[in-house]
C-alpha cells in the first residue's frame, strides 16, 4: 500500500500541519499516513523505520513555514545545520529516492528557501515544484491538494470506478426507473371503458341473432 509522509517542524507550522493531517485523515487510512518522528515506536532504529516508511510512501509533504529555515535549538544553533535534525533527515532521505515525490508545502505566507540557505543534502528541494496552503483559503487549497495527491496515492476505500462512479450510479437509477414504469404500464389492470363495453355487448347480441 502506498502512502503519504508529512514532515513538519512543530515550532514552525504545528497548527496548520495538524489541520492538514485532520483533512487527510478524511480521505486516507492511518496505514497510508506517516506524520512525523512521533510515529516511530520508542526503542526502534530511526534510520530503519524511516527507510521502511519511505519505501511505502509515494509522497513526502515538506511543510515549510516562516521559521522553517532559521529555526534554532536551545543553544541558539540553527537546526538545519545539524546533520541529526529530524526534519533535515526526513527530507534528505526522501530526496535521495527517485520513487518518492517530494512536495514543498508553503504555509503561513512562507516563501521557498534559497539553495544557499540550505545544507547540501537539502539543496535539491529548491528545484521541486511547491504548493501554497493559505490560511484564508485552507479548505479550497486543501481540497485541491488532495485531488492532486489522489492521482499519486489512491485513498484507501475509493471505489474502483473512481470519477465514473457517480455517472454510473445516475445511469443505474434512470434504468431502474424506466424498468419500473414499463412494468406498471404493461401489467396494470385495463381501464374500464363503458362505451367500449356497450359496443361489445351489441356486437354479441347481433351475432346471437
Amino acid at each position: 500500500m502506498s502512502g503519504i509522509f508529512v514532515s513538519y517542524r512543530r515550532d514552525d507550522s504545528r497548527d496548520i500541519a495538524g489541520r492538514l493531517v485532520d483533512r487527510l485523515r478524511q480521505e486516507y487510512t492511518a496505514e497510508q499516513l506517516f506524520l512525523d518522528i512521533d510515529a516511530i515506536p520508542v526503542g526502534t532504529n530511526f534510520e530503519t523505520v524511516l527507510a521502511d516508511r519511505l519505501r511505502i510512501c509515494d509522497v513526502l509533504l515538506a511543510v515549510i513555514g516562516p521559521q522553517w529555515v532559521n529555526a534554532k535549538d536551545a543553544s541558539g544553533k540553527r537546526r538545519l545545520d545539524e546533520p541529526a535534525d529530524y526534519v533535515r533527515r526526513e527530507i534528505a532521505s526522501a530526496l535521495k529516492r527517485n520513487d518518492v515525490r517530494v512536495i514543498p508545502l508553503l504555509v503561513s505566507n512562507a516563501t521557498m528557501p534559497r539553495a544557499k540557505d540550505l545544507p547540501d543534502d537539502l539543496k535539491p528541494l529548491t528545484a521541486r515544484q511547491n504548493y501554497e496552503l493559505r490560511y484564508e483559503r485552507f479548505n479550497a487549497d486543501a481540497n485541491d491538494l488532495i485531488a492532486q495527491l489522489a492521482g499519486i496515492v489512491r485513498p484507501a476505500g475509493r471505489q474502483r470506478f473512481g470519477k465514473w462512479a457517480i455517472p454510473f450510479a445516475a445511469l443505474a437509477v434512470v434504468v431502474a426507473a424506466g424498468g419500473i414504469y414499463y412494468f406498471i404500464a404493461n401489467h396494470s389492470p385495463a381501464r374500464y371503458d363503458p362505451c367500449c363495453a356497450r359496443r361489445q355487448s351489441n356486437c354479441a347480441k347481433r351475432q346471437a341473432k
